[in-house]
């Protein structure tokens, strides 16, 4: 016997597994009738459909040795970056943490770019 189970879970509740109990049975007699039994378990889990997106203004930043003559403290022109998080999926995600490390100075100690504000939305 051949058979296709097919599941459609809800978007609003969430399982943590799944359990199919399969028994048969027949009118003859039996000699062991536990391979007449099957459990299939399964543990679900939920793919987070999470978009990742990164802009800046400019798009690039060009770094060039002779600024390293300039007095100390002197930046160049703002360079703004934008990184935004969007859930596309279903399901809500909880705990979500990003850590985004910008460096500020050089291996040798030179500032690269000095941070002046920041913000986060919801």
């Amino acid at each position: 016997v051949l058979f296709r189970l097919e599941f459609e879970f809800s978007h609003t509740i969430f399982l943590k597994h799944l359990r199919v109990l399969l028994e048969a049975s027949s009118d003859g007699e039996e000699v062991n009738t536990a391979d007449n039994f099957n459990e299939i378990y399964y543990s679900l889990k939920y793919e987070g459909d999470i978009l990742f997106t990164r802009d800046s203004i400019p798009t690039r930043y060009e770094i060039k040795s002779e600024l390293s003559l300039e007095e100390p403290g002197v930046i160049g022109p703002p360079f703004n970056f934008t990184f935004q998080i969007q859930n596309l999926g279903y399901f809500p995600v909880r705990d979500l943490q990003l850590n985004i490390e910008i460096p500020e100075m050089t291996k040798n100690g030179n500032q690269l770019l000095q941070l002046f504000d920041f913000h986060i939305d919801q």
